[in-house]
């Protein structure tokens, strides 16, 4: 494995679909006074708002910008790995278009990549996000590097997609992100790299992510379900190094859990946690039983 060399640049990579109300604040936040040499690839995930238009109408003051076409298959991963393909650095950065990266990002992400092979920095929630939404959600990734433990699963840190950096070497070796998962990739990826190549994720308190949360409580819903067949999804790839997945519940069952929390609201986070639980816990349970039943965990598998 070749490390980046010093005086060597940072490729940038955005995913986006449907990015044009907030892509431009994020192109201009990335590009804002970086030290190290310095080029963006938004890979377009097939926007039909005209997010491909605002990137090359910015990348006629920052020619290091640019846009490829992502479209061929839907999906954040597919967009992540066309976008890295076609990076020309060694060291590659990976944020999202709807957030905003904070002064500095990108150079401690160059510089923490001289040294690690595979990165995350810290994740801040009041910029950008009304209160309650970070009351319902938590702030996952704020102080250091998440991991799954909570849910039963083990105790190995991963780095969420919206502040990754990684060295392009080792993102070939494990063969990118699974383009066959919609959700739980972030987790994968970590456990692909852990278990096949021996990389664990390095923490980089100097790169901050300004990270959007939903604030539509529908949305939230979805999101939610959504996690909640990424969990399932994981457990059941991982099943062997999961010591105690959570127990799904039938729909009678999470009826009486969603009335039970219902009493219990008082306010917009509580409305937002109502919602989310309801989302997570149907989504859980619909992948569990399309999944069938997972294999037993191996006694003394979590390494």
């Amino acid at each position: 494995m070749k490390p980046p060399q010093p005086g060597e640049g940072l490729s940038v990579v955005v995913p986006v679909k449907d990015g044009a109300a907030t892509i431009r604040r994020q192109l201009s936040a990335v590009t804002a006074g970086a030290g190290v040499p310095l080029e963006v690839v938004v890979a377009d995930n097939g926007s039909t708002d005209g997010t491909a238009d605002v990137v090359r109408d910015f990348a006629r003051e920052h020619p290091g910008v640019r846009v490829v076409d992502a479209s061929a298959r839907p999906g954040v991963c597919f967009a992540r790995n066309t976008g890295i393909a076609a990076a020309t650095h060694e060291a590659i950065a990976v944020c999202d278009a709807d957030d905003v990266v904070a002064p500095g990002w990108a150079d401690a992400m160059a510089s923490a990549l001289q040294r690690h092979a595979y990165v995350g920095g810290p994740l801040e929630y009041d910029l950008l996000n009304p209160s309650w939404a970070s009351a319902v959600r938590g702030r996952p990734m704020q102080d250091g590097l998440p991991d799954l433990a909570s849910e039963g699963g083990p105790p190995w840190p991963y780095v969420i997609g919206a502040n990754l950096g990684v060295r392009r070497s080792v993102h070939e070796a494990v063969g990118g992100f699974d383009e066959d998962l919609l959700t739980g990739d972030d987790n994968d990826y970590a456990y692909r790299l852990r278990l096949q190549q021996g990389v664990h994720p390095a923490w980089e308190p100097g790169a901050v992510v300004h990270y959007r949360l939903r604030a539509d409580l529908t949305a939230l819903r979805r999101q939610a379900q959504h996690y909640g067949r990424g969990l399932a999804g994981l457990v059941d790839r991982y099943a062997e190094h999961w010591p105690s997945p959570p127990r799904p519940r039938g729909s009678l069952e999470r009826g009486a859990r969603a009335l039970a929390r219902a009493a219990l609201v008082r306010d917009r986070a509580g409305v937002g946690n109502w919602f989310w639980h309801l989302g997570w816990d149907a989504g859980y349970a619909e992948a569990v039983a399309r999944l069938g039943t997972r294999p037993a965990p191996r006694a003394g598998a979590v390494t």
